[in-house]
């Protein structure tokens, strides 16, 4: 009698059990690179180096050191404070080669480095660790606020509440949709038509858009609501300011400096008005109580040197204008103002020096070429200051591209006229005329 052999062949529900249970136990050996960190955070704080070191031994033995940027950054910190301070660049070094971007990689090493005396790589690198982190920061706060508009967005009684609203639309400006912004604004006070906050938000809104019109509409509509209302009131009264409308700014500012005579911005912008009412002395009272009250505000302090400038006291204008500088150094308009004093205090050297660092800080600042054009021709460098004057007139075929371009029509025609002179001056070889005022 034969035997026959029986075969017993697993069904694909079984195959697809089996497969499942050999995937479960890979993933039971499998031991994640990060499975140690808290224990020898631990024993680090606790400053039990020797444990500590151990443990990363261990960790570095059984896993890929590019998956170990913590063990290591650790490691080169425990060598810091061992004074090991070599050492510790080298552990450093190796984490930061597999995450040169990571803020706090870049910190460590550059408090290394300073250990280690090398004072400029260690600027250096904190430098990039502050950059790394601000760009994660913003990153993030993008993040969150797509999350919040979506969170809002979902919210079934949105349309119903003027406070969800509100919150809506300033989600919305911080990510740059003010039309979207404007219309939540608009829903909000349609629902609570005398919140005056409401109204004035929108307001700022418009003038962040550089609507003036609707930006005035919208505040005086806020008045109307409330007279005294002040974040209004001085909305409107630089909305003046910026139209020369001085003595009704003036009138404006009068009403809120009874309660808020303290204001650094607002005695200030007082200032100003009078300095565009050619009241100078009144208006170097006010910015010397503006800068009384702030006097590291750079704003106060170059208004300080205008105004001495226009009353033809150099000294003391350069006196200012540096001390503007020296708060903020970053700033192009401050060197224009400081080229123009040194002019007039015969420092050609340091002047031209001050406008090209301006020009090299912000390169489209056509006040700042403009007046070197004018400053080469006053050194009969007529060739230098054409050349200078065609660059902006190119640049003036697309005015409003760019903010700081140039941005008149009635502005692109005097350069060309000055142009034309400077080039006429330069064939003739005769002497250069006196700048006409609207020309200044």
């Amino acid at each position: 009698m034969s035997t026959t052999d029986l075969t017993i062949h697993p069904t694909e529900d079984e195959s697809e059990t089996c497969r499942l249970f050999e995937i479960k136990q890979k993933f039971a050996r499998y031991k994640p690179p990060d499975r140690l960190n808290p224990t020898i955070y631990r024993l680090f704080i606790q400053q039990k180096f020797s444990q500590c070191k151990q443990k990363i031994k261990e960790i570095l033995d059984d896993t890929p050191e590019m998956l170990c940027e913590y063990p290591l950054l650790l490691r080169g910190q425990i060598a810091r404070e061992e004074g090991e301070i070599c050492e510790s660049v080298e552990w450093i070094s190796k984490a930061l080669k597999h995450n040169p971007r990571s803020p706090k990689v870049l910190f460590e090493m550059g408090k290394s480095n300073y250990l280690l005396g090398e004072h400029q790589r260690a600027i250096e690198l904190f430098k990039l660790a502050l950059e790394a982190q601000q760009k994660r920061n913003e990153e993030k706060g993008r993040g969150l606020l797509d999350w919040s508009q979506d969170v809002m967005l979902a919210c079934p009684k949105i349309n119903s509440s003027a406070d969800m609203l509100m919150f809506l639309a300033k989600i919305l400006d911080e990510q740059n949709e003010t039309g979207a912004a404007v219309e939540a604004y608009k829903r909000s006070i349609e629902m609570e038509p005398e919140n005056v906050d409401l109204i004035h938000s929108l307001g700022m809104l418009y003038l962040k858009m550089e609507d003036q019109s609707n930006a005035f509409t919208t505040f005086g509509k806020a008045l109307s609501y409330d007279a005294n209302y002040v974040p209004s009131v001085l909305a409107i009264a630089s909305i003046l300011q910026m139209n020369n409308d001085w003595d009704v700014a003036l009138s404006k500012y009068k009403i809120v400096t009874a309660d808020f005579d303290h204001s650094c911005a607002i005695w200030n912008n007082i200032g100003m008005c009078f300095f565009g009412k050619s009241k100078l002395i009144a208006a170097l009272s006010c910015l010397h109580r503006a800068n009384y009250l702030c006097p590291l505000d750079w704003k106060v302090l170059i208004n300080m040197a205008l105004v001495y400038y226009a009353l033809r006291q150099f000294a003391s204008a350069y006196h200012f204008a540096a001390a503007a500088y020296a708060v903020n150094s970053k700033n192009a308009s401050i060197l224009c103002v400081m080229s123009l004093i040194l002019t007039e205090l015969q420092d050609f050297r340091n002047a031209y020096a001050a406008y090209k660092k301006a020009i090299k800080l912000e390169p489209k600042l056509w006040i700042a070429r403009y007046n070197l054009a004018i400053f080469e021709s006053r050194r009969s460098n007529y060739k230098e200051a054409v050349s200078i004057l065609r660059e902006l007139e190119n640049e003036g075929l697309n005015y409003g591209e760019h903010k700081n371009r140039l941005n008149s029509e009635e502005l692109y025609q005097l350069i060309e006229k000055v142009r034309k002179r400077f080039e006429a001056i330069a064939i003739e070889g005769s002497a250069v005329p006196e700048i006409k005022e609207e020309e200044k």
